[in-house]
């Protein structure tokens, strides 16, 4: 059946040896670019058209190919698109069929690569709606019902966008239900839905409407708040709310016991909170409620209350106090003899609600509320009542109180005025404090005792007579005339002692067109730290630029001018005063770089001006440093083992780098030190481009390395980027760090804020990381 024929074995071993190292290129392309870079998802729009969408993720594809198999026929390339594509409609479906598609994309030299995972459906998979109702609620609430043709049910997804906004997935519910409430929403506010049918998490319906504007409709406005009423005799009854914004007028609804429905009994002018009922009978309970009116859009009703045409009198003469900083006191005039109870009601100070926080019982003149807050103001109202027929008298007076809480004074400091004097400062956290009362005591066994009494709003006290080196204790007190003990600052010890001793062997080396680095020797075991001083050329005057902790014995001066004369000093300090300046150091910066490329308004020019400076990055012909230029992971090595003298026996080898590999030696220091590793294949790809994600890595090990780990951030630091679950697991961690220390720029597209984890990292943000990492050595 087939011809054969002898076939040369020697022939046979060069084909298979050929075949394996082209399948181990197409291998090593491929860990290059990486697997899927997109979701594809797919709309069935009707049933002979379906729909494709993706995300352009990319910025070097030169375009994308739409294959298509049709049931369990092999993959068929059926359209060729332009770069920065994101859809294609496959007109040429039809009923009966499963098919199943997937997204390539084509690099610089037309080689393809898998950009989607592959997803199926067929035509019939899913229908879209054929109705949508959209009903306000309430002012927080929209509800909204859909129906399918022929009865049909399938999970449905609703998405929800506000005026000018993007639509957004709120909610995906289950077959057999064709209704959702969409709660929590902003009173007065126009909100636009459309429904889709849905299967799984990547295929779907057209919308309905099948359009970009949606459904829309008015959430209700806030209706009138803290409605509530009481008889003014047997045959009327008054009823109170706060008023709307913008209405026209009110509408009064009432029922009867019994009743089922609502009539209308008044109406009322626009701005007027208040309305009798003459048509009530005596000792019958009635159920209230009051709608605003407007024209640009509906209220929703207040509340509903029910009030008993029982006259009952009132409780008079309020007050409230308070009597620490848990409790409030109030006090009334109990004026009837027929009450079962009192109401107490409160709301805080800067909101209009009220609420009922308790009752009492029969003939009680007093209560005490102990669920407040230290230093914050309630207002107060009570009223009668017999419990459980809703019959209710109005409402007393409103009176308020502060919960009358001392805060302690923070922050509690001083300094040294001379040998016998101090200065204290501290911050006052009260807002009720009569004053401060000023405490003193010798030794740490000592006996604390009075020494000055401050009136309300002092924040610093002046002490003399103090002896040097005596240890002193001091504390500060805030007090009033409800309370006066407990708010007690922090306790400080106060030594008066000597001045540090002033640091020698001041000397200054220059490090770049743009940094000196101070060096001394620290002479004092009592500093607190020293301080840096600096003019330039002419200038007579210095100015403090820095200061350091204590036991410092260098400082790093950062963004000076190129080619410039500055002139420094240094002295220690302490509680005590501050030390003798060092000798002053004239020194001048380096000569700036002048780039073709690169000139002084641009982000990263200092950045570039100091690594170029320092001999770390490199200028090309023409003056031209090209910022833009994409950084390979070669380059990175040497780049890396260069800025920070790295220096180890190479260990190891990587397939892909030989002797004859550019920055051979620097690849391989970094891979003695465990900074780079290869992959699956153990290949570095010198000559590829360094992601933005692994540079990240690079970066934390080589400063692990070298002793001075990066601090570590939790991953939400990222989650202000749009891109952010687009890093991979293995550099969360790294680009956490970078990003919480600042040492990487971020990207911004059409008002989005990006990582671009994947993509090249520039010459001009490799200079930008490395100015940033420079400081903290």
């Amino acid at each position: 059946m087939f011809g054969l024929k002898k076939i040369d074995w020697k022939d046979f071993l060069k084909i298979i040896l050929v075949i394996t190292v082209v399948a181990a290129g197409i291998a090593g392309h491929e860990a290059a670019y990486g697997a899927a870079d997109s979701s594809l998802k797919l709309t069935v729009l009707y049933t002979t058209q379906i729909r494709l969408d993706w995300e352009d993720n990319l910025n070097n594809e030169s375009g994308y190919i739409i294959d298509r198999k049709v049931d369990s026929e092999d993959f068929k390339e059926i359209a060729s698109l332009p770069a920065n594509s994101t859809s294609y409609t496959d007109s040429s479906v039809s009923i009966g069929k499963v098919y199943t598609y997937r997204v390539r994309w084509i690099d610089a030299s037309k080689m393809t690569h898998i950009y989607t995972a592959e997803v199926s459906t067929t035509t019939t998979a899913v229908e879209a709606p054929i109705s949508l109702k959209v009903t306000p609620m309430s002012s927080t609430r929209i509800d909204l019902t859909w129906t399918y043709p022929n009865s049909q049910s399938y999970e449905t997804a609703i998405e929800r966008r506000v005026k000018d906004g993007e639509w957004e997935l709120i909610a995906t519910v289950s077959k057999d239900v064709n209704s959702y409430s969409d709660e929590g929403l902003k009173p007065n506010t126009i909100y636009y839905y459309r429904v889709k049918a849905v299967s799984g998490t990547q295929v779907s319906s057209r919308t309905y409407p099948n359009n970009n504007v949606g459904i829309g409709a008015h959430v209700l406005m806030d209706g009138p708040k803290n409605l509530y009423g009481y008889a003014v005799t047997n045959a009327r009854i008054s009823l109170h709310w706060d008023d709307c914004e913008n209405e026209t007028m009110y509408y009064v609804e009432r029922r009867a016991d019994g009743e089922d429905t609502f009539t209308t009994v008044g109406y009322v002018a626009a701005n007027t909170t208040y309305w009798s009922d003459w048509g009530v009978n005596a000792n019958t309970r009635y159920t209230y409620r009051v709608k605003a009116v407007a024209t640009a859009n509906s209220y929703a009703y207040s509340d509903e209350v029910a009030v008993t045409s029982t006259y009952l009198e009132s409780p008079v003469n309020l007050k409230a106090s308070g009597i620490s900083s848990t409790e409030i006191a109030l006090s009334w005039d109990d004026n009837s003899g027929r009450e079962t109870g009192f109401e107490i009601w409160r709301r805080e100070e800067g909101s209009s609600s009220w609420s009922k926080i308790d009752s009492v019982g029969r003939n009680v003149k007093s209560y005490t509320d102990s669920e407040v807050f230290a230093g914050k103001k309630y207002y107060y109202r009570v009223r009668a009542s017999v419990f459980q027929k809703d019959i209710f008298s109005a409402f007393t007076n409103e009176a308020a109180a502060y919960a009358q809480g001392l805060k302690a004074p923070g922050n509690l400091n001083y300094t040294v005025d001379s040998n016998s004097q101090i200065r204290l400062t501290w911050t006052d956290n009260s807002s009720n404090e009569t004053g401060f009362i000023i405490e003193r005591k010798t030794g740490m066994d000592g006996a604390w005792s009075v020494i000055a009494t401050l009136g309300a709003g002092k924040t610093s006290f002046t002490h003399t007579g103090l002896a040097k080196n005596v240890h002193y204790f001091y504390r500060v007190k805030a007090f009033n005339s409800v309370n006066n003990s407990g708010a007690y600052s922090e306790e400080l010890e106060v030594v008066i002692g000597d001045i540090p001793e002033a640091p020698s062997g001041f000397r200054i080396e220059v490090l770049s067109s743009t940094e000196v680095r101070l060096i001394w020797t620290d002479n004092s075991d009592d500093e607190l730290g020293f301080e840096i001083e600096r003019r330039q050329g002419s200038v007579r005057t210095f100015s403090k630029v820095g200061e350091t902790g204590a036991n410092a014995e260098s400082y790093l001066d950062r963004g000076l001018k190129p080619g410039t004369r500055y002139c420094y000093r240094i002295r220690a300090f302490n509680k005590n005063g501050k030390s003798k300046y060092s000798r002053e150091i004239y020194v001048t910066t380096r000569k700036g770089e002048e780039f073709a490329d690169v000139d002084s308004g641009y982000w990263a020019y200092g950045a570039i001006q100091t690594t170029v400076s320092r001999g770390i990055m490199a200028v090309g012909e023409e003056k031209r440093f090209d910022p833009e230029g994409i950084v390979t992971r070669g380059e990175f090595a040497a780049i890396i083992v260069k800025a920070f003298d790295l220096e180890k026996a190479t260990a190891g080898a990587f397939d892909d780098v030989n002797p004859g590999t550019e920055h051979y030696k620097e690849i391989l220091i970094l891979k003695g030190l465990g900074i780079v590793s290869g992959d699956e294949n153990n290949r570095y790809y010198p000559g590829n481009p360094l992601s933005r994600q692994d540079m990240s890595v690079i970066v934390a090990r080589t400063m692990k390395a070298l002793d001075k780990p990066l601090t570590g951030y939790g991953e939400s630091v990222l989650n202000k980027y749009y891109d952010r679950d687009s890093i991979d697991s293995y550099a969360l961690t790294s680009m956490s760090s970078l990003v919480g220390e600042k040492i990487i720029n971020e990207r911004i597209r059409n008002g989005r804020t990006y990582l671009d984890p994947k993509a090249g990292i520039t010459r001009a943000e490799t200079a930008w990381v490395l100015y940033n990492l420079l400081r903290m050595l």
